[in-house]
């Protein structure tokens, strides 16, 4: 990618070795081939991930909170872009992050009014909960106490 960097640091690397009387050791990049002369056979596999995912954030309006403590709401900015991999741990900090809510263990995060556990991806609900791929997921969050209006 920057072959500058990589002629100057096999340079430092035979200064090194010659300054201190020993032979320098054999590698690929030495004997020919660099790092942007590989063929494609030589070239590691890599997983390709088609991570991204974009998803509706709301509050919860049918819960109703205590009076007293602190309060959730509606987020500035509901629709979030971000890696499948984002578990709910890593929203439940980022809602409380941006509501300034003081702690995330009293936040619940729903899908299809089932409370998620913490450990599971946002990719591994919409899979096992049948999310249809061209449909809008969304996802609700509330205060973990909050009570439910009887129906």
């Amino acid at each position: 990618m920057f072959p500058e960097l990589l002629a100057a640091d096999a340079e430092r690397e035979r200064k090194y070795y010659a300054d201190r009387g020993m032979a320098v050791p054999s590698t690929k990049e030495q004997t020919g081939s660099s790092n942007t002369e590989r063929s494609e056979e030589e070239t590691p596999n890599v997983v390709q991930y088609k991570d991204e995912i974009q998803f509706r954030l709301d509050y919860d309006t049918r819960s109703q909170e205590p009076e007293d403590g602190p309060r959730l709401g509606p987020l500035r900015k509901p629709i979030i872009t971000t890696s499948a991999r984002v578990t709910v741990m890593h929203l439940k900090k980022f809602i409380a992050m941006d509501l300034k809510f003081p702690n995330v263990k009293e936040i619940d995060v729903l899908y299809r009014d089932e409370v998620l556990g913490t450990e599971h991806t946002v990719e591994y609900i919409l899979k096992s909960r049948g999310h249809r791929p061209h449909d809008e997921a969304v996802l609700l969050f509330r205060r973990r106490n909050a009570a439910f209006p009887s129906s």
